[in-house]
């Protein structure tokens, strides 16, 4: 049986993917410090363990056979509330808890990184593109992938997954995504809001083919994975593009667009590389995520959740070196 440690475990991709484990035989020992409450039933192999990441003992990576490193600060606002903080969560954690899983006998590390380290170009970007993050989260993220590979050899594989924006419901859900907070002002506003004029590229992701990938680097064989960085994207849209589905889906209502410079990053990625290596395809569209969370948003109670701060940036600003 696979014993897989799980970092991030109840979060949004976290407790999808955590299913997914248990449904494949893994033993799961799941991490995470649940601030948005407990999203993961029982299950006689499943290990939950309340913690801090910054301070996880490194003796729980003992005799596991894969770590999967998801927990993180999760987005480039919440990035800049306390970027000492955001670096010690992304990047240093992260680079610990590789150092304890090749001296525990963990044969792969996989760490949850974003598309958001490479700088804006016209033409789709592989993972061979020049990186230029801009933010303090996209920076901490690039500086973790490059803390993990010092940790290569010997059989330990660290390898990092640039994922794309995600979308789509789970568990614990996220307002803050760009396909989720349109179709919510779509059903709450009638409306559509594009800041600026939506030409802007974004890779997008569902968050169920998110999970898949993961598997898929889980499930390779010794050698298999050739590379250590993979970009993991569904599709690439313009941000028109996004709001326009939206729009269409709720019957053509309007779109508003206004000025601003706080989305003008432009980039688009290419997902070829993990494919050729693993057989990986994605399975949803953001069409199919815009449909569901339509469905979600209009069961009872659910407006009002996702008002609640939790279901935000998806962080709680604590000092550094304190415990939660």
């Amino acid at each position: 049986m696979n014993r897989t440690l799980a970092t991030g475990a109840g979060g949004y991709l976290g407790s999808l993917l955590v299913q997914q484990l248990l449904l494949r035989g893994h033993h799961v020992i799941a991490v995470d410090a649940f601030y948005t409450g407990d999203t993961l039933p029982e299950h006689p192999q499943l290990e939950i363990m309340r913690a801090d990441i910054r301070h996880l003992d490194a003796a729980m990576l003992d005799s596991v056979d894969s770590v999967v490193a998801l927990a993180t600060v999760s987005n480039d606002p919440a990035g800049e509330l306390n970027r000492q903080w955001t670096r010690e969560v992304n990047e240093h954690a992260a680079a610990r808890r590789a150092a304890a899983a090749r001296a525990g006998g963990a044969r792969r590390f996989l760490l949850a990184s974003t598309c958001g380290v490479y700088d804006g170009a016209a033409q789709s970007m592989d993972e061979t593109r020049t990186v230029a993050p801009r933010s303090t989260y996209s920076a901490s993220k690039l500086a973790a992938e490059q803390a993990i590979m010092t940790q290569r050899g010997d059989g330990f594989e660290p390898v990092a997954l640039r994922l794309g924006t995600l979308c789509g419901i789970s568990p614990p859900m996220r307002r803050d995504l760009v396909v989720h907070s349109m179709t919510h002002s779509a059903l709450t506003k009638s409306e559509v809001v594009v800041n600026g004029d939506g030409s802007q590229w974004r890779p997008l992701l569902h968050v169920f083919d998110a999970a898949r990938a993961f598997l898929a680097c889980l499930d390779a064989e010794p050698g298999a994975l050739t590379h250590p960085v993979y970009n993991v994207v569904g599709e690439n849209l313009r941000v028109m593009e996004i709001a326009e589905q939206v729009a269409n889906h709720f019957d053509g209502i309007p779109i508003r667009t206004r000025e601003s410079l706080a989305d003008a990053i432009s980039y688009r990625v290419t997902g070829q590389r993990l494919c050729d290596d693993t057989g990986f395809a994605p399975s949803h569209t953001v069409a199919d995520a815009i449909a569901e969370i339509h469905r979600y948003l209009l069961e009872p109670g659910r407006l009002a959740e996702m008002t609640a701060p939790q279901f935000g940036a998806s962080v709680r600003v604590v000092q550094p070196g304190t415990r939660d």
